[in-house]
């Protein structure tokens, strides 16, 4: 590996990392209601003792949406740049993709 991969990559991992990170303390701190599995030593934090949910600070939900190949490549065509943290002429495709994923999986009883 030269330093060229490293200053492409190293980014990415930290931007990973951080989420990762945020995504234990909210669900350590909050109640989490709503959550993929984490991984399977860890699970998703939502089989606590009622008693104990009352006590959190919060309750906290995550919804992740994984991209497919095909959105990817879809966001390729759309632009250049594909799918990046600053490319703001895919906001309508973004948001189509979470409305789309936000009817499949956001539920107004999580909510209340």
């Amino acid at each position: 590996m030269n330093l060229l991969f490293h200053a492409i990559s190293v980014p990415d991992a930290l931007m990973e990392s951080i989420s990762y990170e945020q995504d234990m303390i909210c669900r350590t701190l909050g109640h989490c209601r709503v959550g993929e599995e984490i991984d399977s030593e860890l699970g998703d934090f939502r089989d606590i003792d009622p008693n104990e949910a009352s006590q959190r600070k919060f309750t906290y939900m995550r919804y992740d949406h994984a991209f497919t190949p095909a959105e990817l490549e879809m966001a390729r065509q759309r632009s250049k740049a594909g799918i990046s943290l600053d490319n703001i002429s895919l906001i309508p495709y973004l948001q189509q993709i979470g409305s789309n994923y936000a009817e499949k999986h956001v539920k107004a009883d999580d909510l209340l």
